[in-house]
């Protein structure tokens, strides 16, 4: 193939690259830049050509690494992860180009970007600490109380009774915390084997499990449900740690307040010829920007007083991935300092 054939081919190769590509001389003058880079690197688009990369670049760290590769004698390749001011993070490869008889002529750079992969390892290292800090506090309460029955307070039988009910409260919060990992970590939901579900009775189940949370934060807790309503289809266990996701959620919110009426309720109605579980609560409300965030996973309300609240963040997502097998849905109103309301609405 002709050269001049061939450059005409590389050269359009380079020109539509989605990564950026760009490459100097050895005295640091731009000799081409596709699109990709000219926008990337702040280069007035065709009009770079021949200038010093370090005058025309708006990407200080990246210039400063690609000169130093035709400047420094013996470096043939560099690597170096650029952030920019908006938070994009871009991998930039830089390889020194040399002529036929081994002398330096400059250096090409091609950047590619890593901003999800960034964003994973960033998420990762916050779930980790946060995890780390969800199993520190059982942990460390467990640890004090049986430290204090081995000191001798066991020989009390109320005290024992009540510090044995704590560690027994304490180890099912991190089961909980366990099986929410579990249940998050699985590539696909297992099928749902559906039967006909009675919604009271799952309702008054999660009420039973969460109302000694509730008696603790002195919320009042209210369950109305008629076992008179037509059954819905799906997997009983799984239905109940939806409801029960979304109560304890419900409670914990209400337990941020400090003036004001602690209440919950839920309440199971017909509407439409489908069924709605209603979980409406006293407390503190999410900020409108982050109410349709509150389903994705590992998400946690970060304005407001609920930004104070602990959980891995999977809670809500768990729910909204039963209630979907099950053709359901799952909705909320919520307004700051107002409270709550969560509907899941399932076919019958």
């Amino acid at each position: 193939m002709p050269r001049q054939v061939l450059g005409k081919l590389v050269e359009q190769l380079v020109e539509h690259l989605d990564e950026a590509c760009v490459g100097i001389d050895k005295e640091g003058r731009v000799q081409f830049a596709n699109p990709a880079a000219s926008a990337l690197l702040g280069l007035r688009p065709g009009g770079a050509r021949g200038e010093k990369i370090w005058d025309v670049s708006s990407v200080p760290d990246f210039t400063r690494a690609f000169s130093r590769l035709v400047k420094e004698s013996g470096v043939t390749r560099r690597e170096q992860v650029i952030v920019l001011p908006d938070q994009r993070a871009f991998l930039a490869q830089m390889f020194a180009v040399r002529g036929p008889e081994g002398r330096l002529s400059g250096a090409v750079a091609v950047l590619r970007d890593m901003t999800s992969l960034n964003k994973i390892e960033q998420d990762m290292t916050s779930f980790v600490s946060r995890m780390s800090q969800e199993l520190k506090k059982p942990l460390t309460s467990v640890k004090g109380y049986v430290e204090t029955l081995l000191e001798g307070a066991y020989t009390d039988p109320a005290i024992c009774r009540r510090f044995l009910q704590v560690i027994n409260d304490e180890t099912n919060r991190m089961a909980r915390l366990l099986v929410g990992l579990l249940d998050a970590s699985g590539a696909a939901p297992a099928p749902m084997e559906k039967k006909p579900i009675s919604v009271a009775a799952v309702m008054r189940g999660a009420a039973d499990r969460l109302s000694p949370f509730a008696l603790q934060k002195n919320i009042q807790l209210d369950v109305h449900a008629d076992d008179r309503l037509p059954p819905v289809m799906g997997d009983e266990a799984q239905l109940g740690q939806a409801i029960t996701n979304l109560l304890d959620n419900a409670l914990k919110f209400t337990g941020l307040v400090e003036d004001g009426p602690r209440r919950v309720t839920m309440r199971a109605e017909m509407a439409n010829g489908r069924l709605l579980v209603k979980i409406e609560d006293t407390g503190v409300g999410i900020p409108p920007d982050e109410q349709a965030k509150v389903f994705e996973r590992f998400y946690r309300v970060t304005h407001g007083p609920a930004a104070v609240l602990g959980g891995t963040g999977l809670g809500l997502s768990i729910a909204t991935d039963i209630v979907r097998a099950m053709d359901g849905t799952i909705d909320v109103a919520s307004a700051p300092g107002r409270g709550s309301t969560f509907t899941v609405n399932l076919p019958v």
